[in-house]
């Protein structure tokens, strides 16, 4: 990768106008063809740098989700782990080094069919899981800073509201839910695919932005390909009465990805805070945690570190299924 591909990664991550012409904004700011810029972004396409560009959509806004773990006999792991994948509902999928060793996100548009699929895994898979529902978030933003020059991407903590979708809402979520596609006019393409008003479906996606369902439109990159190669889950027992107070003092530094509040279920799992820490080597995200650990007074806390050792599958979510178009 050169300046310009560094550029295209780093800068557009979030805030990417959404407007007829996203792409033009791009390549004017970089003093280059829209042509060329279209084709760099298809080699890191390729390349697996850049998943997709478009939304990320704030989490039980406009479906559900969780997260789930089983524990699997290591000499099953790759069987179990590809019957998991091919449930669309499935968008993470990593072993971690843990008795737990399986975990995976599942997402839906409703809490019915959320259930339908969990239960649909445990039978396909017979296995048991753990299903760990998100009750509060204190930070999500797998955006990278690969300069290392912007200030952190603090998200406000607000009440997560559900809002009932209409037609218009529920028809332009599945059309950007798999990202623009790579062309001079991609809303236009974009509308053609899915029969609707090119205008109709920039105007929805911005309100949908402005009510915060979609909490960033850029570039969304793929750490692994970036050099940060591991990843950690850390996971903490904090007490019930302050577990707010750490979880925010958590999500306000650089290296914490995400921050948020799960559930324990007895006597399985005991731990309530997760952050995701990722870093270039494993040393570096050990000695991350324990400063972060030594800052804040954690050390005495029970936890532990959940290095990933392998993806399995890692795409965006899709809360609402695709139906036919064009």
């Amino acid at each position: 990768m050169d300046n310009i591909d560094e550029k295209i990664i780093n800068n557009y991550q979030r805030n990417l106008p959404i407007t007829e012409n996203s792409f033009d904004v791009i390549a004017d700011d970089l003093q280059i063809p829209i042509d060329t810029l279209l084709d760099r972004i298809k080699n890191l396409k390729e390349h697996g740098v850049i998943s997709r560009i478009g939304a990320v959509f704030r989490p039980n806004t406009i479906g559900v989700s969780t997260l789930a773990a089983m524990a699997v006999p290591k000499d099953k792991i790759t069987k179990i782990a590809k019957i998991i994948n091919k449930f669309t509902e499935v968008n993470h999928n990593y072993q971690r080094e843990h008795r737990y060793n399986l975990w995976f996100v599942i997402t839906a548009d409703s809490q019915t069919n959320l259930n339908k699929t969990i239960d649909d895994i445990k039978k396909k898979t017979v296995h048991s899981m753990l299903v760990l529902p998100m009750l509060k978030e204190y930070h999500i933003d797998l955006g990278f800073d690969l300069k290392h020059n912007q200030a952190k991407n603090i998200n406000t903590i607000q009440e997560t509201k559900k809002i009932k979708l209409n037609d218009v809402q529920k028809i332009s979520i599945q059309a950007i839910q798999q990202g623009l596609p790579i062309k001079k006019k991609p809303f236009k393409a974009l509308a053609k695919n899915f029969n609707i008003d090119e205008i109709v479906l920039i105007n929805t996606l911005l309100e949908l932005q402005q009510l915060y369902i979609i909490r960033r439109f850029g570039v969304i990159i793929r750490h692994h390909e970036l050099g940060y190669k591991h990843n950690a889950m850390w996971v903490l027992n904090i007490q019930d009465n302050k577990v707010d107070g750490v979880g925010k003092k958590l999500a306000k530094i650089e290296n914490v990805n995400l921050c948020y509040l799960r559930p324990r279920i007895s006597p399985d799992w005991n731990y309530n805070l997760f952050c995701m820490v990722h870093g270039k080597n494993r040393q570096n995200v050990i000695n991350l945690i324990n400063k972060i650990a030594t800052d804040y007074n954690l050390n005495m806390q029970d936890s532990q570190i959940l290095f990933s050792t392998h993806r399995f599958k890692q795409k965006g979510a899709f809360y609402i299924k695709n139906s036919s178009h064009k």
